[in-house]
């Protein structure tokens, strides 16, 4: 059986929910964990922790 085949006899579903999770400011993804850090309440948990990280790296690993 070909690709062509395989999937022209495939049946496809999709199923769109709203989600419960506000939509981040920096990665626009809807997860549960965020807008917990007091400087950045727009931002989920990963963003919050790779803008620390750039403020280290941009400032030279100095304190702002």
């Amino acid at each position: 059986m070909n690709q062509r085949n395989y999937i022209a006899r495939s049946t496809l579903a999709a199923v769109v929910a709203e989600s419960a999770h506000p939509k981040w400011a920096r990665c626009w993804k809807h997860l549960p964990d965020g807008g917990t850090h007091a400087e950045h309440l727009t931002l989920c948990g990963r963003c919050v922790e790779a803008v620390g990280e750039q403020i280290l790296f941009t400032n030279g690993g100095r304190s702002i």
